[in-house]
């Protein structure tokens, strides 16, 4: 189809098409995040099958599964959303109770993403998040009406462990985005 958008009197016209349908998930899909990587394109989906898969372009163009992660067991609800890290490295995930998961791309091989520590809290279903646009901070909304800031606690020769620091947000209503 054709869509026109008009905006201070310069009339843009777009042609839109259908490029490809992605299939992999067996489950409702919630939610997408693209994120450019030296110049490529790729897409994260977050799906009730307990899944995440980060898609990419293949050399003829066609989106492909690059990689697939998740949980087995446990959270039966899978999840809500799912976001990249700033820096591409590091994917954090939202679940129905209130769950995060979070993965770390390995520097030996940038198609292995390993589970890692991630903070908690909230008691309902955490309904969005987002990072601080240079990574330093994650800031996540709930259910559980409360709006909370995690960040690193950088101790020196000791893992690097995220913490909830403030919740700046206490409200009498569920929240749903930041």
């Amino acid at each position: 189809g054709r869509i026109q958008l008009k905006a201070d009197d310069a009339e843009i016209t777009y042609s839109v098409s259908l490029e490809s349908v992605l299939q992999g998930h067996d489950n409702w899909v919630s939610s997408v995040h693209w994120f450019n990587v030296n110049g490529t394109l790729q897409l994260l989906t977050s799906s009730a099958d307990k899944t995440l898969i980060i898609w990419t372009p293949g050399s003829d163009g066609i989106w492909i599964e690059k990689i697939r992660t998740g949980e087995v067991g446990g959270n039966t609800f899978g999840f809500f959303g799912a976001k990249f890290s700033p820096n591409g490295k590091s994917i954090i995930s939202h679940g129905y109770y209130g769950s995060l998961h979070r993965w770390n791309q390995s520097e030996e091989n940038d198609r292995l993403w390993n589970p890692a520590v991630v903070v908690s809290g909230h008691f309902a279903e955490v309904q969005d998040l987002v990072w601080e646009s240079t990574g330093k901070f994650l800031c996540t909304v709930s259910h559980d009406q409360t709006t909370r800031i995690h960040a690193p606690w950088i101790k020196e020769k000791q893992e690097v462990l995220w913490h909830e620091l403030a919740r700046p947000q206490i409200h009498g209503y569920d929240m749903h985005c930041v």
